[in-house]
């Protein structure tokens, strides 16, 4: 018989070791120490009390930690990982999970539920088309290969960039709403604002970074989480290469743009000439919880 709890009720160690054996033979390396596994909750905008873990006669089996926030008036709930101890996979656990996952979306009022999944992952893309989920997008995540040498590409200089909150890129018309949960503004993950304005100081574009320092305070990387530009701008290349600065600054530096929809040619073509390599395709799926 299977058993659901919130994660709320594991220790951090008991969390920690959950997580680390729901990943195993997952295509990333997702391993967690207590503490990063404790950060998680706060970096990403997790919640304990929706996260959700399953039992089979009472050993952990599986979780789906979940976070949820308010986006133009709506709640939305993602899913920020599922994973299935290796022993219990194929017994229908994911499914069990998922389904108590919407319903405890439901009961909180959330209008829209996303979730996302590496391409590869063919039961999991499954699952989620069962469950009712549709497709809205492919991810790619991509990255600079040479820390030691930054691409070289320059930008237009007729533009003044200038960082910002990242609520103020959020208040633009022109703003990426659809963007994947851990890509908005709202991600607690030391999410930065970067503003790009044409001669009269109105703004043309924009991106959304996440920066990592080291132990010693100075900067050692750099993620671009979205980036866009003014419908119909007559250079819109001139303005997103501008909005790219950051990515492009001088040192030794990890460079990465992440879960970038495919559907942004033009995004991702300036990225692949600059010589950012694709490292991971993922899948997004939402589903209306108001229907």
């Amino acid at each position: 018989m299977i058993r659901i709890k919130p994660v709320s009720r594991l220790s951090p160690e008991e969390g920690t070791a959950l997580w680390n054996e729901g990943f195993q033979g997952y295509a990333l390396d997702m391993t967690l120490t207590p503490d990063l596994y404790t950060a998680r909750f706060a970096l990403e905008g997790l919640s304990p009390s929706l996260s959700l873990a399953a039992f089979e006669e009472n050993e952990p089996a599986g979780f789906v930690m979940s976070g949820k926030r308010e986006q133009k008036g709506q709640l939305i709930a993602w899913n920020g990982g599922t994973g299935i101890v290796p022993r219990f996979r194929r017994r229908g656990i994911a499914r069990v999970l998922m389904e108590a996952a919407l319903e405890q979306y439901r009961k909180e009022g959330v209008s829209t539920a996303q979730v996302e999944a590496i391409t590869q992952n063919e039961r999991a893309l499954r699952l989620y088309r069962e469950l009712g989920y549709q497709e809205t997008d492919r991810l790619i995540t991509l990255r600079w290969e040479n820390p030691d040498a930054p691409p070289n590409f320059p930008s237009d200089t007729d533009y003044f960039c200038r960082p910002a909150p990242p609520r103020e890129a959020a208040g633009l018309s022109f703003y990426r709403w659809e963007a994947p949960w851990q890509c908005q503004w709202s991600n607690p993950a030391g999410v930065e604002g970067w503003i790009v304005e044409n001669e009269h100081r109105e703004t043309v574009g924009y991106a959304l970074y996440r920066t990592g320092t080291n132990s010693e305070g100075y900067l050692q990387a750099v993620t671009l989480l979205q980036a866009n530009v003014l419908p119909d701008h007559p250079d819109g290349e001139g303005v997103m290469k501008a909005a790219l600065r950051p990515l492009f600054l001088p040192g030794s530096l990890s460079r990465s743009a992440f879960n970038l929809p495919t559907s942004n040619d033009f995004l991702l073509g300036l990225l692949k000439e600059a010589g950012f390599q694709p490292l991971v395709e993922q899948v997004a799926f939402a589903m209306d919880l108001e229907e």
